[in-house]
C-alpha cells in the first residue's frame, strides 16, 4: 500500500514539473511585456436577487433573497443565496403570519451567455401551526439572462425541486419560477 502511495506521488510529482522544464524565459520579451498596459480582466463577482410580492387575494406575500456569486470560469459560476418570506394569510380567522427564512448555494453553467443550466441546494426554515420545519430542496432547471446596460442585467429561470420533501409547502413538482436582476462589478 505505501509503494502505491508512492508511485502515485511520484507521478503527480514529475506530472507538476515537467511544464516548467521546457520553458525559457526571455529577458527582451519580459521588458516588452512589463511596459505593455494592463488590461482589465473581466468581472468575477456578480451579485443580484430576487424580490417576491403577492398584493391580491387573501395571501400577502413579501420576500427578498439577495444573492452573490464568484465566475469560476467564463462560463461557470458558484454562489449563495440568503432569504426570508412574510405572509399573512386571510382564509383564516383570524389571520395567520408566517415569517419563513433560509439559505441556499448554487452553481451555473452559461451555455451561451444568455441561457444557463443551473442547480442549488437549499434549506428552508418553515412557520407551520406545528412549529417550525427545516425543509431542504435540490432545485434543479435554468434560466434566460437579458443584458440591460453596463453590467446589469435581468433572468427569468424555472426550477424544479427533485427531492420533494413530503414536508415542502409546494405541490409535488411545482416549478418555482423566478424573475429577476443581476449586477456584476
Amino acid at each position: 500500500m505505501k509503494f502505491l502511495a508512492l508511485i502515485i506521488l511520484a507521478a503527480i510529482s514529475v506530472t507538476a514539473v515537467q511544464p516548467l522544464q521546457g520553458q525559457v524565459t526571455d529577458s527582451t520579451a519580459i521588458a516588452v511585456q512589463a511596459q505593455a498596459p494592463p488590461q482589465s480582466a473581466p468581472p468575477r463577482i456578480y451579485y443580484g436577487g430576487e424580490i417576491g410580492l403577492n398584493l391580491f387575494g387573501d395571501v400577502f406575500r413579501v420576500s427578498i433573497k439577495p444573492l452573490a456569486a464568484y465566475k469560476i470560469t467564463d462560463k461557470l459560476s458558484l454562489g449563495a443565496k440568503v432569504g426570508y418570506e412574510y405572509i399573512k394569510d386571510k382564509r383564516f380567522d383570524p389571520d395567520r403570519t408566517y415569517n419563513n427564512y433560509g439559505a441556499s448555494v448554487f452553481t451555473r453553467y452559461r451555455f451561451i451567455p444568455q441561457i444557463y443550466g443551473h442547480v442549488e441546494f437549499a434549506e428552508y426554515n418553515y412557520d407551520y401551526a406545528s412549529g417550525r420545519e427545516w425543509i431542504p430542496f435540490l432545485l434543479v432547471g435554468g434560466g434566460l439572462a437579458q443584458p440591460v446596460g453596463g453590467n446589469a442585467w435581468v433572468f427569468v429561470e424555472v426550477l424544479f425541486d427533485v427531492l420533494q420533501s413530503s414536508k415542502s409547502p409546494y405541490e409535488e413538482w411545482e416549478p418555482w419560477v423566478t424573475v429577476g436582476v443581476g449586477v456584476g462589478f
